[in-house]
């Protein structure tokens, strides 16, 4: 179907989202772009969440809520991707908030970019004040626009907010859909995403209010936990970079440690950490040598992690080998 003939999907999950739903709902039905329909699924709710959807869909006939078939939120996303009937998937969260003009903007970012698979937004994380942690993950979110941005940072962090985008139903059945594994389900998508040669993008406007709470799923499920995320970051980076050869951690502290440890435990040899500071350098971390960015000519590695938490550290890298460019073979990647 041509995409200009095409409608939308919202594929919207739910399980106890009474207390913020009809505020999400209200938003989906003033968008400017009238051609969508929404497919919840009511993951065992035990509040009025089903109550308050019922009641929007009484009024529009665009609402439709169905009792979860499996449990858990990667079995809701798929069922409700099999009961879509459109050729574009878009992502909600009951919790969440969508500008009037979200899917009208999006819908023709698509149709004047069909090289891109994946349309996210810029997001305003809510409500403020945000925690630093949050805070420096919003502006990171949205200093990452464009497809070359989020494929190069891929492995630092979930380069699109799960509730902003819009995917192509072709792109999305043809890597097989949600997967549920022990990391979160979105950030898995769109490492395949990219692995397989789609492309992503943002439009560069905040289009979505993304709530956060203490309550959030990926605040209190082990799924969505710094360990998950690096496993999850592994499995990708293992097929992205050739590790088997060697690597080198750019980086020392608390974002470098743990990335030398499960390297470790999966067999893959770290030769060295390299740092700035003085006093870390000809010193020994977990058993490996701490050497200086002078050294880095003469290291026979293959590839370069930066492991840098501290803010503007991976800039800094990135310039650095910029004056110094690599030989050859060898790679840079950017990890968190």
């Amino acid at each position: 179907m041509p995409l200009n003939l095409a409608r939308i999907s919202v594929l919207l999950p739910l399980r106890n989202e009474g207390h913020y739903l009809e505020e999400c709902l209200d938003s989906l039905r003033m968008q400017t772009f009238r051609d969508f329909e929404v497919i919840a699924i009511d993951d065992g709710s035990s509040d009025d969440t089903a109550p308050i959807f019922g009641s929007t869909a009484r009024r529009d006939a665009r609402f439709h809520l169905y009792p979860a078939r499996g449990k858990g939120i990667v079995s809701a996303l798929n069922q409700a991707a099999e009961i879509a009937s459109t050729p574009l998937l878009a992502r909600m969260d009951g919790d969440d908030v969508c500008c009037p003009e979200r899917l009208e903007k999006q819908f023709h970012f698509l149709a004047e970019h069909p090289e891109i698979a994946v349309v996210g937004s810029l997001v305003d994380i809510f409500p403020k004040p945000l925690s630093m942690g949050m805070e420096r993950y919003e502006n990171w979110l949205n200093s990452l626009v464009t497809h070359d941005q989020m494929s190069d940072q891929r492995f630092v962090e979930s380069p699109l907010a799960h509730p902003s985008v819009l995917i192509r139903r072709e792109a999305f059945n043809a890597i097989g859909g949600y997967q549920a594994l022990r990391w979160p389900e979105d950030y898995d998508l769109w490492l395949r995403l990219l692995e397989s040669g789609y492309r992503l993008a943002k439009v560069p406007e905040s289009l979505l209010k993304w709530r956060d709470t203490a309550h959030r799923t990926s605040r209190t499920s082990r799924q969505y936990s710094p360990e998950a995320f690096r496993n999850c970051k592994l499995e990708y980076l293992e097929r992205f970079a050739p590790l088997h050869k060697g690597c080198a951690i750019l980086g020392a502290g608390p974002t470098a440690k743990p990335w030398a440890r499960l390297l470790a435990q999966r067999g893959i040899a770290v030769r060295c950490f390299v740092d700035l500071h003085p006093r870390r350098i000809g010193k020994s971390i977990q058993g490996l040598p701490v050497v200086a960015y002078d050294d880095l000519p003469k290291l026979d590695v293959t590839v370069f992690l930066a492991a840098v938490g501290k803010k503007g550290g991976r800039g800094r890298i990135v310039e650095w080998f910029r004056c110094h460019p690599l030989k050859t073979g060898q790679m840079l990647v950017l990890v968190a």
